[in-house]
């Protein structure tokens, strides 16, 4: 596990504030860097999301 200094780790569940199209708002974090990579926990879809935009978009649960 990699700790970021934003207090965010891979394998960490993030909950989203917009549902998926799939219907799920969970997703966990694969890779950190400038640009976090996250899967769907419901339908296992990979997007990219860039560092600024995470912490408006997601919420932290685990």
């Amino acid at each position: 596990m990699v700790n970021d200094k934003d207090g965010l780790s891979e394998g960490m569940i993030l909950k989203s504030r917009v549902p998926h199209v799939c219907g799920s708002n969970l997703w966990t974090i694969l890779y950190l860097g400038s640009d976090i990579v996250f899967r769907c926990n419901k339908c296992s879809a990979v997007i990219m999301v860039p560092r600024k935009r995470v912490f408006r978009q997601f919420k932290k649960i685990q």
